[in-house]
């Protein structure tokens, strides 16, 4: 199962990849359904093992943040 981690906008989601990668986590930055959101356009998708370490790092971080499964 994939993930959609929605963030308020596209500067946050390229920091938030990066901050993953160096941790070492898996994750892909993806375009974000118009049935989800329109403000942003782009999402970081997670697998579900990855999930809860990815959150981690983002919240360690102070990023606000919706998730979506998908």
């Amino acid at each position: 199962m994939k993930y959609l981690i929605i963030l308020p906008n596209s500067r946050t989601v390229m920091k938030a990849e990066k901050l993953c990668r160096e941790a070492g986590l898996e994750v892909e930055i993806t375009s974000i359904p118009s049935h989800i959101s329109s403000e942003c356009g782009m999402a970081l998708r997670v697998t579900a093992e990855n999930k809860t370490v990815v959150t981690d790092v983002i919240k360690e971080h102070r990023f606000d943040f919706d998730i979506y499964e998908g």
